[in-house]
């Protein structure tokens, strides 16, 4: 009798291990067959927007220090490293992005941010691995428009550290040296829905200036920034920002120092 318990419990034992194999292996072959279709569908999109969106190397355009994403793309085999140093109601902040062009239309970028409370030891906060994909360059009325898929790591979080977002860039030239930027995408891993508009203007050709709105809904936050940069040669920028920040429990004033380098 324990002979064929025993021989019914291994047996039990063995359907159970090979069920989860099964379903281990199905799921690897989702996962593959998933990477696989979105590898194959960013190509084609690349390669399509190859022959819409244009490129050039005039002028140093940067991603920061606003919060909107801009639709420029960097030409292939392009880096540029942009930074900035700041202080908020709290903290001491850095922050550094690299960007680097892989083909035509299309970059790779990683970001991270460094916060240091006034009373408290250095950490990391946000670590973003990111792609840029330019999709058209703008004709007329018809705006400029890029896409950005973020890989977001977050150490402090203890249950979602890992999460990924897409974004929507459109700028639009509404007359001589006015531009208008909009991004609409997702935050915090497909939660919540981020808003941003911004007015920029060209004083001249080195000195420019933005003023921004930017909200993230669900519970909703709100806040605007203004900054200015500088070009000082047309591969090498430097910019000056601040903002306040509106949440549910107050409100947080910032402010940046930060500059952008081309090679």
């Amino acid at each position: 009798m324990l002979v064929g318990c025993w021989r019914h419990s291994l047996l039990h034992y063995s359907s159970c291990t090979f069920v989860l194999i099964h379903y281990y292996l199905h799921d690897m072959r989702y996962l593959y067959t998933s990477l696989r279709r979105w590898s194959l569908s960013l190509l084609t999109c690349s390669l399509l927007a190859g022959s819409l969106s244009a490129q050039t190397d005039n002028e140093v355009q940067p991603d920061r220090p606003d919060h909107s994403e801009g639709t420029s793309v960097l030409s292939p085999r392009r880096l540029q490293i942009e930074w900035g140093v700041g202080t908020s109601s709290g903290y001491h902040n850095m922050g550094l992005m690299l960007r680097y062009g892989l083909v035509p239309d299309l970059e790779l970028r990683l970001e991270g941010l460094l916060q240091r409370p006034y009373r408290g030891t250095v950490q990391v906060s946000d670590l973003t691995l990111s792609s840029k994909l330019a999709l058209f360059s703008g004709d007329g009325w018809i705006p400029a428009m890029t896409l950005v898929g973020y890989l977001n790591y977050a150490p402090q979080e203890e249950v979602r550290r890992v999460t990924g977002d897409l974004t929507l860039a459109l700028e639009q030239e509404l007359v001589s040296s006015l531009s208008l930027t909009c991004n609409i995408g997702s935050a915090e891993g497909m939660r919540r829905l981020s808003l941003t508009a911004e007015l920029g203007y060209n004083f001249t050709d080195r000195l420019s200036s933005f003023v921004e709105y930017y909200g993230v809904f669900g519970p909703a936050e709100h806040g605007c920034d203004l900054g200015l940069s500088y070009a000082v040669t047309k591969d090498f920028l430097i910019d000056l920002s601040c903002g306040r920040t509106f949440f549910a429990s107050g409100a947080v004033n910032y402010a940046s120092l930060g500059a952008t380098y081309r090679l």
